[in-house]
């Protein structure tokens, strides 16, 4: 199926290479919001309520469960809040959606209560909680749970709980140390989404997946250790952990394995999973027995100026050199025919760069906002461009399209992004920009509707080939006017200079002249 790029698309394809520009910068997690519907602060309760199945009482509202009740609101400006075990003769075993959610002044809570489940949200936003004891019950923490608890700064999981959902501990802004329970199997994504102070991070034994964005925009931490249980880790999961400088394996892993330098391999080698984007070097080279680089390997890696990767490797993942802000030069294997979407995106020093004869795609943002990238040369093996692909190249005032290229995303030439205005839903022209193509070309349409400046470059081919046709005629009927007057002549001369007659019968001679050969033919039938 051929490839087609819709502008019903962008917003979307936006949206993604917003999200991944802000993920690759070291920007203060303030910058960026939970994505999660704010709910309203609950409203205290009186003692008397309409509804049979809740109570309340100076503190806190309660809603009867099976077994027990579970705890659904709290009066917002409470300072000290202490969960008894029981209440009314009904055990506490839960803390409902929402429960304590922006609960800002609290900054003691005593949970003496066998609680089983918190859910999702129920202390989002309690900034002022500096300290927190989990029960020895509690086996599920619900999504973004204690998200935004900024003043939290250590969090110990007792070995009962299984389960924590997404951005459960997301903008812990102080959290310096987590110990993770032995009996989680996943550790989700948003984790500790921009936990920015996270230094240390212990993963039991147990663990059997690293989800995608579970780490991201833990700037402090400096090394992960990974048990030999884990099985899966998926791409971005530490991503923009700038300070990363090793991660160790296990011995017994049977999964992954690291080189002296703390990247990190599969077990056979063939695959490089992560290079930790805190190593100080400036040159890598990838050893010839890798055979894939995954999806982000080496993003955020700012101090690399130079990578070498070995030319019978089979496949990039996407993303591989996001954000490798000292990337200068690149040299992409003749092996691939497609440079991966968000490739270099943000690679900010990368400054030249060719695209080899065998490639015939370039991936969406595959060289956004390479602003030192001067100029680049698309070869004639080139089908598709996707969108952004050279979106926010501000320093490169031309780029030449072949006629081989026949499909053109949005924005994958000539624009950048609008700097003056963060809300703008679509990026803006690069100023003086010209995209060289020909007549009737997918690129020419492109630069028509996009609105941005372009020229024919070249020859149209239908032209080369008509003029290719009249010239050959041209040199038909030069020849043939040559041939015709060498012969008119040599005629007369040929008269003139006739050779003498060959008697000899058994002497067979080669003449040079027709009229000769006739000749001789009349003298030998005229002796028979």
């Amino acid at each position: 199926m051929p490839l087609t790029y819709k502008k019903t698309n962008r917003r979307e394809n936006q949206r993604m290479n917003k999200l991944l520009h802000c993920l690759l910068c070291t920007a203060t997690a303030g910058s960026l919001l939970l994505a999660a519907s704010a709910a309203a602060f609950p409203v205290y309760a009186e003692d008397e309520t309409d509804d049979k199945n809740t109570f309340t009482d100076e503190m806190m509202t309660y809603e009867k469960i099976s077994g027990g009740v579970k705890i659904t609101a709290v009066n917002p400006s409470a300072t000290i809040i202490n969960i008894p075990e029981i209440i009314d003769s009904y055990p506490i075993l839960g803390i409902a959606d929402d429960a304590f959610a922006g609960c800002a002044s609290m900054t003691e809570l005593k949970i003496s209560a066998k609680i089983k489940e918190i859910g999702s949200g129920a202390f989002n936003g309690c900034s002022a909680l500096t300290e927190l004891k989990l029960p020895d019950t509690l086996t599920s923490i619900g999504d973004g749970a204690f998200a935004k608890c900024s003043g939290l700064k250590e969090l110990i999981l007792p070995d009962s709980v299984t389960e924590i959902g997404k951005y459960a501990f997301s903008y812990c802004t102080s959290l310096t140390h987590v110990t993770l329970s032995k009996n989680i199997k996943t550790l989700p994504s948003y984790a500790f989404y921009y936990d920015i102070e996270l230094n240390e991070l212990d993963i039991p034994e147990g663990i059997e997946t690293i989800s995608s964005m579970s780490m991201v925009g833990c700037y402090s931490l400096p090394k992960l250790d990974i048990p030999a249980s884990v099985k899966t880790i998926e791409p971005l999961s530490m991503l923009s952990c700038s300070s990363l400088k090793e991660v160790s394996v296990s011995p017994d892993s049977e999964s992954f394995r690291t080189d002296e330098n703390g990247v990190l391999f599969s077990a056979d080698g063939k695959q490089l999973i992560l290079y930790p984007a805190g190593i100080e070097a400036e040159s890598y080279t990838v050893a010839d027995s890798v055979l894939q680089i995954q999806p982000y390997a080496f993003s955020g890696a700012i101090a690399l100026k130079d990578v070498h990767v070995p030319n019978g490797i089979a496949a990039i993942g996407d993303g591989a050199f996001a954000g490798c802000a000292s990337l200068q030069s690149f040299d992409f294997p003749a092996s691939l025919n497609q440079i991966p979407a968000s490739m270099f995106i943000d690679c900010a020093s990368l400054t030249s760069f060719t695209i080899p004869d065998t490639v015939i795609m370039i991936g969406d943002s595959a060289f956004m906002n390479c602003t030192a990238l001067q100029s680049i040369s698309i070869p004639d093996s080139v089908t598709a461009v996707a969108p952004y692909a050279f979106c926010g190249c501000t320093a490169i005032p031309e780029i030449t399209v072949p006629e081989t290229v026949t499909q053109v995303g949005d924005y994958a030439f000539g624009f950048q992004e609008d700097t003056e205005n963060k809300d703008a839903e679509a990026p803006i022209p690069i100023e003086g920009f010209v995209l060289k193509c020909q007549a009737n070309s997918a690129a020419k349409d492109y630069a028509a509707q996009a609105g941005i400046k372009y020229r024919q470059s070249g020859f149209d081919r239908n032209i080369l080939i008509s003029a290719g046709i009249i010239l050959l005629a041209i040199a038909v009927i030069a020849v043939v006017i040559l041939i015709t007057k060498k012969k008119k002549t040599a005629a007369p001369a040929a008269s003139e200079n006739k050779p003498e007659k060959i008697t000899d019968p058994n002497y067979i001679g080669i003449l040079a002249d027709s009229d000769s050969i006739t000749e001789d033919k009349d003298d030998e039938q005229h002796a028979e």
